[in-house]
């Protein structure tokens, strides 16, 4: 997450490139899709879903909370 943050500015700046705007882009359509299927298995299996996000790493974790 700290990698998607350097990539969108404050309220207003300017994104210093195509290819940061493409980048966060990107970056928020995984969020909005973990968003999802945590919502999905919430409705399959009762419970609540936590999503954590590593772009440095490269992975996407969605797990039940206990």
């Amino acid at each position: 997450m700290e990698m998607l943050k350097s990539l969108i500015p404050a309220a207003g700046g300017a994104l210093p490139c195509p290819a940061a705007e493409e980048m966060a882009k990107a970056a928020r359509q995984i969020d909005r899709d973990a968003a999802s299927i945590a919502a999905s298995l919430a409705i399959i299996n009762g419970g609540q879903f936590r999503v954590d996000i590593n772009h440095v790493a490269g992975y996407v974790l969605v797990v039940r909370q206990s």
